[in-house]
Parts: C-alpha cells; structure tokens; sequence
C-alpha cells in the first residue's frame, strides 16, 4: 500500500493528497471510521460500538447496523483506494480493531504528534528553537476546522459527547499553538508573521482576549 493521508479536520472525510472525499453511504458509517481511526490501537468490543451509534436500539438491532455500517464501510474505502478497508481493519465475531500502519497518515494524529514533541522538547525559549516553530506552524496549517464539521449524530448522544471532546480538545490546543507562535515571531521581530497567526486566533475565537492583546501589542 502507498503512503496515504486520511483528513478528518474541517470537513467530510478525504483521502489522499488531493483531498478526495470519501463517500459514506450515511453520517453514521463516517462517524464509524472517524472514532474507529482516532480510537484505533486496540480492539473495540462490538456491543461498545453498536452501543455508541444506536444507543436507545435493541442490541440485537443496533449490532445489525454495527454489521451493515462495517460492510459499507469497506465497501466505501475500497472504492476509494482498492484493499485499503481490508488493511485497516480486523473484523471478527466479537471486536473490530482498526490498524494504523506507518503508511497511513491521520491529519488529526499528526497535529497532535507535532503538538506533542514540541511540548516535550527540552529548548529553553520557543523563539530561538527552529524545529518547534516549524513544527508547531505545520501543525495549525493543518487544522481546518472541526472534526467532522457539519456532522451531527442527535439520535446518538453517546457519539456526540465523545466528538464534542476531540472538537473542543482540538481546539483549544490548536489555539494555545496559535498564541505561542504569535509570542515567538513577535520576539524574533517578524511582526507580520505573528499578526497572521494572531488573526488566526480571532477567528478561531472571537472572543479570546489574549488574542486581542498581542495583536494590539503588535500592531503598537
């Protein structure tokens, strides 16, 4: 299997570097890949998945649509990239298990591993540290908007609250990002820069104080 990149943020569920929309028969099954690829790293019981997605069902009903959304599911990625719904899962009576191999690339993970590795990096000031702010500015390009944007699950609450916390999570470390890369090219003196990623904070929450504030430090 080539490299492939899946991207979550800001939209219906793409793949590859061109950002073709993958094309689920219904919400539900998109919502299925999405937790199945952020949860991925362990198998999850059948009963828990059809428990999420069909919560007031019979168990005996939901596990049907658990078994039909899964086939679908398959169906819909090997359409778009033949092979790929049999490597990226392991389906058995009890548990499906979604793999991530090296080759596949998750643009939430990603920011996230990016994020991670600059908060773990032992630099003393963030402005004279090139591999974070490289690392941090790649990971706020990639954050386009909320998970699953535009996609809601009503009959679905449990879903719903686990998307609510990957979204806000998300959110918040993207604009702490934001705000520490104002800071470092605010100090490094590209005052230009720092505006751009102030902007993108005001934008991303119009009401965040702290963004007002370095913008209009910067723009004195």
């Amino acid at each position: 299997m080539t490299r492939l990149r899946i991207n979550i943020f800001g939209g219906p569920v793409a793949a590859g570097d061109k950002g073709a929309a993958i094309h689920f028969r219904t919400d539900k099954i998109q919502a299925l890949f999405v937790y199945l690829l952020l949860e991925g790293g362990r198998p999850h019981q059948r009963l828990s998945l059809a428990a999420l997605l069909w919560p007031d069902m019979p168990d005996a009903l939901a596990l049907k649509n658990l078994r039909q959304s899964l086939h679908r599911l398959q169906r819909a990625l090997d359409a778009q990239h033949p092979g790929l719904g049999q490597a990226l899962f392991t389906v058995t009576r009890r548990s499906v298990h979604c793999h991530r191999p090296d080759w596949l690339e998750v643009d939430v993970l990603r920011v996230q591993q990016w994020l991670a590795a600059c908060e773990a990096h032992p630099h003393r000031h963030l402005h004279l540290c090139h591999a974070c702010l490289d690392r941090l500015g790649k990971a706020v390009a990639l954050y386009r908007g909320e998970v699953l944007a535009g996609v809601g699950l009503p009959d679905a609450a449990p879903f719903e609250e686990w998307l609510l916390f990957w979204r806000e999570r998300l959110a918040q470390q993207v604009l702490t990002a934001l705000a520490s890369l104002t800071a470092a090219h605010g100090e490094r003196g590209e005052h230009d820069l720092a505006l751009d990623y102030a902007g993108r904070q005001v934008s991303l929450d119009p009401l965040r104080e702290q963004a007002h504030r370095q913008v209009l430090y910067l723009l004195a």
